[in-house]
């Protein structure tokens, strides 16, 4: 699965990656600016400050760069290569877990078998696991048949085989199941030194933990409940709401509520508290932010404010979230930009187009693509086949007469249309930092 990954990412990847090792120009970046790269059928990882290889183009796959070491495959075996391009750990290993070094330690895997190693090669845990799954802030599920464990960066093995299953670690607890029984288990809270929080036969599926509070059933009649971290329930839903979605990237850990009413599913919107702030009474919840909440009712989108009150009636075919105080609006097969008054900023003369970012954003009209700035004028013209925002909009992957290039923010073409594949993943190294 881990190869899968990887190898569905690399080909995500592939043309944004041949065609900046190609660029003539440099495009402005804080220090360095990493991006994996094919040459030849072969991969490396190009600087695009140096207009060069960081690490030379001769493997058959290469990750990026965690916590200073990127895992290589060579001959069909991996190994890792430092930042100066030297192997520093050999090809030996039938796999590497995809994200890489956590703690100065990594997983991978031996004869079908998966353990731990630290930076120098030396054995951590025994390769004795069928699978190892991630499950945030530094921890891991690693399975043996039908047993579950779960693993820290340093390699400590706590909640030996008595667990059945457990949800990832969020601010620094997970939900897990208990096995009393082969037939049975009960829900609980660890903590992340392996500590039962609390455990209570009474819920069931609880979902990880976000500000403080996840979403849990009642077993006794399956109603859905929000409890804290010690398992106190905060909120009891009645029977006929059928779900609660806990969206973590919604302001202030909002609510979305499934209902089910006589004349089919509604969504409402609850507060963190429980308190029911939009009825359930929309046929649909679009994004939450910036204050407002877009809703379509009777096939047609609106605007409400967290306080329930609506601010633009639904006159509009769809509404994208809003960005900079700005959102996508369509009508009639067109879209242009409004304010979270409902007002045109820039009418509807677009069939496509992208989220403000930075001032700017990429349109399309017909089959031609370009950059608007906010007050609809074009930064860039509108003559390109696609247009793809990368770097914060600082530049643009652009695709002319079927091959792709890279246009800078005013509209010059830094790299001829000459490639066949992109992606916008790079890695950005400033003051030694490493971020995607």
């Amino acid at each position: 699965m881990e190869q899968l990954k990887r190898t569905i990412v690399i080909l995500n990847v592939l043309f944004f990656l041949i065609m900046l090792g190609s660029c003539s120009k440099t495009i402005a970046v804080e220090n360095h600016l990493l991006i994996i790269a094919q040459q030849d059928n072969l991969y490396g990882i190009w600087d695009i400050r140096t207009n060069n290889w960081l690490v030379p183009n001769k493997y058959q796959n290469i990750n990026y760069f965690k916590e200073g070491l990127a895992a290589f495959e060579k001959a069909g075996k991996w190994g890792f290569v430092d930042t100066t391009g030297k192997e520093v750990l050999p090809a030996v290993y039938d796999d590497v877990y995809a994200e890489g070094f956590i703690g100065g330690n990594v997983f991978v895997n031996t004869n079908g078998k998966w353990g731990m190693i630290n930076k120098n090669g030396k054995e951590v845990l025994a390769s004795q696991f069928d699978n190892v799954y991630l499950y945030g802030e530094g921890y891991y599920e690693v399975l043996r048949g039908e047993d579950a464990n779960l693993v820290s960066e340093d390699g400590k093995i706590f909640l030996p085989n008595w667990y059945a299953s457990a949800n990832h670690f969020y601010e620094g607890y997970a939900s897990a199941q208990t096995k009393l029984s082969p037939d049975d288990a009960v829900d609980c809270i660890i903590d992340k030194k392996g500590r039962v929080n609390w455990s209570d036969s009474l819920l069931y599926n609880i979902f990880p933990f976000g500000g403080g509070t996840s979403i849990a059933t009642l077993r006794k009649d399956n109603r859905k409940v929000m409890i804290d971290t010690t398992g106190k329930i905060l909120f009891t839903a009645p029977h006929h709401w059928i779900k609660l979605s806990k969206i973590e990237n919604y302001e202030n850990g909002y609510i979305v509520v499934n209902t089910t009413i006589n004349d089919g599913s509604k969504f409402g919107l609850l507060t963190p508290s429980g308190q029911l702030v939009l009825d359930t009474v929309y046929d649909e919840l679009g994004g939450v932010n910036e204050g407002v909440v877009s809703f379509r009712m009777n096939d047609k989108w609106g605007i409400a404010d967290f306080a329930g009150k609506i601010i633009v009636a639904p006159n509009f075919d769809h509404l994208g979230d809003f960005h900079n105080g700005l959102a996508v609006a369509f009508v009639k097969g067109k879209c242009g930009f409004i304010d979270k008054k409902g007002k045109w900023i820039i009418p509807a003369q677009f069939d496509d187009a992208y989220n403000f970012e930075k001032g700017m954003a990429c349109v399309l009209v017909g089959k031609n693509a370009g950059v608007i700035d906010q007050t609809g004028k074009w930064v860039i013209a509108c003559k390109y086949e696609r247009l793809s925002p990368i770097v914060n909009n600082d530049c643009f992957l652009f695709k002319k007469n079927g091959k792709y290039g890279i246009v800078d923010s005013k509209g010059e073409e830094l790299c001829d249309a000459k490639f066949d594949h992109f992606s916008t993943s790079v890695m950005k190294i400033k003051n030694g930092t490493m971020s995607y």
